[in-house]
């Protein structure tokens, strides 16, 4: 009679363990979350085409571009906490930390700054003085006294 019981009691068990996932998806499947947000530039133009990644420690895990009206979203995905970095060429990158919780956040507003020019140029001078003394200039045909 215990041997019965004890077999009666573990099929129960085992049961009720069974069906305490049964029809249930994970918990991560359906705790989604969406980031969206524009990107102007400092006068509030919007910018087409920037770069926009969705990264998690070193590694970038969504990447899109702005549309034509400098708007961009990441739909469905997980809870967390993100790097957002935004760029375009012409302006410096924004980063920022965000943290997702489900639904997500506010609609972020992007203001790209327009990033520092800096060129280097050299001139160099052949050598020697450029003489203008006509007696000394050799290549003057005539000079026009005006």
């Amino acid at each position: 009679m215990t041997n019965n019981f004890i077999q009666r009691f573990l099929g129960c068990a085992a049961l009720v363990f069974a069906g305490y996932g049964w029809g249930q998806a994970p918990a991560s499947s359906h705790l989604r979350a969406s980031i969206s947000g524009s990107v102007l530039d400092p006068s509030d133009a919007l910018i087409a085409g920037a770069s926009v990644t969705l990264g998690s420690g070193n590694r970038d895990l969504f990447q899109t571009k702005t549309d034509d009206q400098g708007e961009f979203r990441f739909s469905t995905i997980a809870p967390g906490h993100y790097e957002l970095r935004v760029g375009h060429p012409g302006f410096k990158t924004y980063q920022t930390r965000v943290n997702v919780g489900v639904g997500g956040p506010a609609p972020f507003r992007v203001v790209l700054e327009i990033a520092d020019l800096e060129e280097t140029m050299r001139v160099e001078s052949p050598g020697g003085v450029v003489n203008t003394e006509p007696s000394e200039n050799v290549d003057i045909l005539r000079l026009d006294p005006r």
